[in-house]
């Protein structure tokens, strides 16, 4: 494994808005509402790349777009999420470290907000 901060990927933000709105949790919000996504950022990651480590400050919501993530605590995977689903809202609300890794599973795309933005949804 290796921590990775993936690639950037250019993506229209109307398109981004589109794609998002097919995601359960955020299906419900109006297109004033999805200002939070103004700064947030498109990624890339390979097979088996950190996008969040266990002990660091939790400072990113997650996601995915197409691929899949795991949550790793040590060496047991605990979940797996796939395109339209979320993660990594646990550590912003609680204010806490990571308590466990995000690990890209396949080639992943995910959507990275950052805090402010999370708390502007």
């Amino acid at each position: 494994m290796t921590a990775a901060n993936g690639t950037i990927v250019e993506m229209d933000h109307n398109r981004l808005l589109e794609r998002l709105q097919r995601v359960p949790v955020f299906n419900t919000l109006q297109t004033a509402d999805m200002s939070c996504f103004s700064g947030a950022v498109v990624l890339d990651f390979q097979p088996d790349d950190i996008l969040m480590e266990h002990g660091t400050q939790g400072r990113f919501f997650w996601t995915v777009l197409d691929g899949e993530v795991r949550v790793v605590e040590g060496r047991e995977t605990l979940a797996v999420f796939g395109a339209n689903e979320t993660c990594g809202e646990v550590p912003l609300l609680a204010g806490t470290q990571n308590k466990i890794d995000l690990i890209a599973g396949t080639a992943t795309r995910v959507v990275r907000l950052d805090e402010d933005g999370f708390w502007q949804m």
